[in-house]
C-alpha cells in the first residue's frame, strides 16, 4: 500500500501529539516518541504521563521544567531539541 495513493501523510514524533504508538488520526500517521534514538520507552512514557496529568507542553522551556527524566536518560532531553519534537 502507497501512502501517496491512500493521501495519508506520515508525520514526525511531537511532544504534543504522539502516543508510545503508531496511531492514524484520519488523514495521517503520527509516529511514536520511541521510535527517535535515545528515547527509550520509559523515557516516552515519562513524557506521556506528564502531558495526560497536566496538558500541552506549551514550549521547549515548558517541557524540560516540566519532565525530569532518569540520569541515564540525559541525551533524551537534547535528542527531542535535535528532531525537533520539543
Amino acid at each position: 500500500m502507497n501512502v501517496d495513493v491512500k493521501h495519508i501523510s506520515i508525520e514526525a514524533p511531537d511532544v504534543n501529539r504522539s502516543t508510545d504508538i503508531y496511531y492514524h488520526n484520519g488523514k495521517s500517521i503520527i509516529l511514536p516518541l520511541s521510535i527517535i534514538k535515545d528515547v527509550g520507552t520509559l523515557a516516552a512514557r515519562t513524557i506521556l504521563d506528564e502531558r495526560d496529568k497536566n496538558g500541552r507542553f506549551g514550549d521547549y522551556f515548558d517541557f524540560v521544567a516540566r519532565v525530569v527524566l532518569r540520569k541515564d536518560e540525559s541525551n533524551t532531553t537534547r535528542t527531542l531539541d535535535i528532531c525537533r519534537c520539543s
